[in-house]
């Protein structure tokens, strides 16, 4: 029963932001969907084939698919970008590593006007999600990429979680499993013909404990870093040691009060 009442309190939650971000109309239609919204990721469903707008620090952004709680979380809280030390510069090249929906994708896209943003997202329906935010917003200087960000190149397996997120194998068998290409994130910069890179926004689910494993010089061509950790699935002082010797200040705090997930934040001096 208990659960139920925190997904219900959650949607609730939701339509508040809703109406908040994009007024009282809106907030009336996902109200619509709350019986659905209850339920894993139907919350971002609800929102879409609509048109919406929201403005934050002077910007306007326009979406097609949003996540109210991505946009509470991101923008607004500025989870990612705590302090003046991980500003997004105008023509700065950003990887968004665990795009979602795009929410941190299209703010970085209008801080970076003259730079760059690498977008990666394995789940193939918020992938499309993702793409349909980037259109509609009209933004040009974004990257797309489905694929899974890994420790080796190559194919891996992960699963599609009932919540809409996405695990790498060895880490959940709860879901859809689906197999995709998999990059270092040397291999990502490669790609794109990156040398160096401003700014990584991090969220894989608890593959970061791998990631530099395999591709430790990644790091040295990396300026900032931002990214959420679960100790459930690993040891964070083990990534703190890890960006130390790489030549990073590093800090750390809680997500929400109520969460086990850290944050992470590592800088060059």
């Amino acid at each position: 029963m208990k659960p139920l009442i925190n997904k219900a309190k959650r949607a609730f939650h939701v339509m508040q932001l809703t109406n908040r971000y994009f007024g009282h109309r809106a907030a009336l239609g996902y109200l619509m969907h709350l019986p659905k919204a209850i339920q894993s990721d139907a919350m971002i469903q609800a929102f879409r084939g609509g048109n919406y707008r929201s403005h934050f620090d002077g910007l306007e952004i326009k979406w097609i698919a949003p996540n109210p709680l991505f946009m509470e979380e991101i923008i607004e809280k500025r989870c990612y970008t705590p302090n003046q030390f991980f500003e997004i510069g105008r023509s700065d090249v950003v990887l968004d590593l665990g795009a979602n929906v795009g929410t941190f994708t299209l703010y970085a896209a209008l801080k970076a006007v003259e730079g760059l943003v690498v977008a990666v997202e394995p789940n193939p329906s918020l992938f499309e999600m993702l793409k349909q935010n980037v259109a509609v917003s009209g933004i040009n200087n974004v990257m797309l990429l489905n694929a899974l960000v890994s420790d080796k190149d190559g194919q891996s397996k992960f699963y599609m979680l009932d919540s809409g997120g996405s695990v790498r194998e060895g880490y959940s068998i709860k879901g859809k499993e689906v197999e995709l290409t998999s990059y270092r994130i040397s291999s990502i910069m490669d790609k794109y013909g990156i040398q160096s890179v401003d700014f990584v926004k991090m969220d894989i689910e608890g593959a970061e404990f791998d990631i530099f494993r395999g591709d430790v010089a990644s790091l040295k061509r990396v300026k900032k870093l931002s990214m959420e950790v679960h100790p459930d699935w690993g040891s964070i002082e083990d990534v703190l040691r890890q960006l130390i010797s790489s030549g990073f200040m590093v800090d750390q705090r809680p997500a929400f009060l109520d969460s086990h997930l850290i944050y992470v934040y590592a800088r060059r001096t």
